[in-house]
């Protein structure tokens, strides 16, 4: 049985609220137009959240909280990823929590 560690284990239950106000974070994912630029499996337009679950821990959930909210730059090359609200509407901080441990569950 592989050890867990703690600060994951705290992580991860503290994504819990967030995961149940957004059961269903795949079409969430769809209707804050995440999919416009990123698929699940494949590389499209940017990262498919296959590779970005692959590059990223448990212990990254906050750095994917900021950017799925801020946006960000060159952290896969030239293409940057726009804030929140700018194809659709914005993510709340609990959206984005739920949207995070989605991606990171796609390994």
């Amino acid at each position: 049985m592989k050890a867990v560690s703690i600060p994951a284990l705290c992580l991860l239950l503290a994504a819990l609220p967030a995961l149940a106000d957004h059961p269903d974070a795949a079409q969430l994912a769809k209707s804050k137009q995440c999919l416009s630029c990123h698929a699940v499996d494949t590389q499209a337009y940017a990262p498919s959240f296959k590779d970005i679950a692959r590059r990223h821990s448990a212990a990254d959930t906050g750095l994917l909280v900021r950017k799925i909210r801020a946006g960000g730059r060159q952290h896969w090359g030239e293409v940057a990823m726009p804030r929140t609200g700018t194809l659709g509407t914005p993510v709340t901080d609990a959206e984005a929590r739920a949207l995070a441990a989605w991606v990171l569950s796609q390994k």
